[in-house]
């Protein structure tokens, strides 16, 4: 065995997967070219680590490699090459890489996964339609938020994303979103919901109330008598909009009575002969 891989990584033959990664990170970062420039040892080291991660993060290489001493790497690995891939690339952005695993596939064959980013936007925004910018591989992204967008909705952009370090080529850039709630709007399926508060004669009597929707329109609501607290009114096709289409959900507005205070005398006299009325 020409090359103890496992002393170079500083680890045990019987490291993880996870272990492994981690030494050859901490070795990598360590020997980087971009922190060690005109130093002959650690750009030889560099490739030296580069090498034993090559054989031991591929299940069939490490198999290859334990059992017969040889991974066949020199026939499919240039190390000169790769090392020199990777003096164009910048120490800072070696390091957000999480090395390979998150740019690459399960093995660094050079095949590129999707970037994907996660963004936050308000319920609001989701509904309306809107914009919004974000800064990735130093490059600003714009980004058109559709109208009816919800947490399923994925947004994609053809050579945005993770850039090869040896070749420059892009993968993909895959925008998915996080819904906030909104004022009082909260978003359920195609459905959006809210409460208002009402007072105690206004559902047992029957009451209109003025509503603000989401969109900052003001609706005039029927509270049918006699309905009960914490019952939900439905108004249909005052939802969310299906992404690409006009159709919407619904509207679900949840009754909290509220229970007046007793703030004089006349108000604690209605009190008891209520008390009275219902015992």
């Amino acid at each position: 065995m020409s090359k103890d891989y496992y002393k170079i990584l500083g680890i045990q033959k019987d490291a993880t997967t996870e272990e492994i990664k981690k030494a050859y990170k901490k070795l990598a970062i360590k020997y980087h070219p971009d922190k060690n420039k005109g130093n002959k040892f650690a750009e030889e080291k560099f490739k030296e680590i580069n090498e034993a991660y090559e054989v031991l993060s591929s299940p069939q290489k490490k198999n290859n490699y334990d059992n017969f001493g040889s991974a066949d790497f020199n026939n499919n690995f240039n190390t000169e090459s790769f090392s020199k891939g990777f003096k164009n690339t910048s120490f800072h952005h070696f390091e957000n890489f999480e090395l390979f695993s998150n740019i690459f596939g399960s093995s660094t064959k050079g095949i590129l996964k999707d970037k994907e980013i996660t963004i936050k936007i308000s319920l609001y925004d989701a509904y309306m339609g809107g914009k919004k910018s974000i800064l990735t591989n130093n490059e600003k992204i714009e980004i058109n938020i559709p109208k009816g967008t919800s947490a399923t909705t994925q947004l994609r952009f053809n050579g945005k994303g993770n850039i090869n370090p040896i070749s420059g080529k892009r993968s993909n850039l895959i925008i998915k979103f996080e819904i906030s709630s909104y004022k009082n709007f909260t978003l359920k399926e195609r459905n959006l919901e809210t409460k208002i508060r009402v007072y105690p004669w206004e559902i047992a009597l029957g009451s209109e109330k003025i509503f603000e929707t989401i969109e900052g329109k003001k609706i005039k609501i029927k509270i049918p008598k006699d309905t009960k607290n914490g019952e939900k009114l439905i108004l249909k096709g005052l939802g969310m909009p299906a992404l690409g289409n006009t159709v919407k959900g619904d509207l679900k507005v949840k009754l909290i009575v509220d229970v007046p205070k007793i703030i004089n005398d006349e108000v604690k006299k209605i009190y008891e002969r209520l008390k009275e009325l219902y015992n």
